[in-house]
């Protein structure tokens, strides 16, 4: 078995992992073809205990503060970035 088959068979077990990819995705497809719901990627975090309640908190001001100025993409891209690494590192 080659290193990639090992990788993806590692994120497939990791539950937690499999279904923030599936949120990150949804947002990724909302970004590319429409304009990306962050409530919805903030809830969804929450919903499925993705994120800490501080991160949660964290995550909830970074939002409200990128509502004030335009979201460009690489900032959005930024946010996803951080959002993932939260995740991953999440109890």
């Amino acid at each position: 078995m080659g290193e990639l088959e090992v990788l993806v068979g590692n994120i497939r077990a990791d539950t937690k992992r499999v279904r923030l990819l599936d949120i990150l995705g949804q947002q990724l497809r909302l970004l590319i073809t429409d304009k990306p719901n962050l409530g919805s990627l903030l809830s969804a975090l929450k919903a499925e205990a993705l994120v800490s309640e501080e991160d949660y908190g964290d995550l909830k001001l970074t939002f409200a503060l990128e509502a004030v100025k335009p979201l460009t993409y690489q900032r959005y891209r930024l946010i996803l970035i951080n959002a993932f690494n939260i995740g991953t590192n999440a109890n």
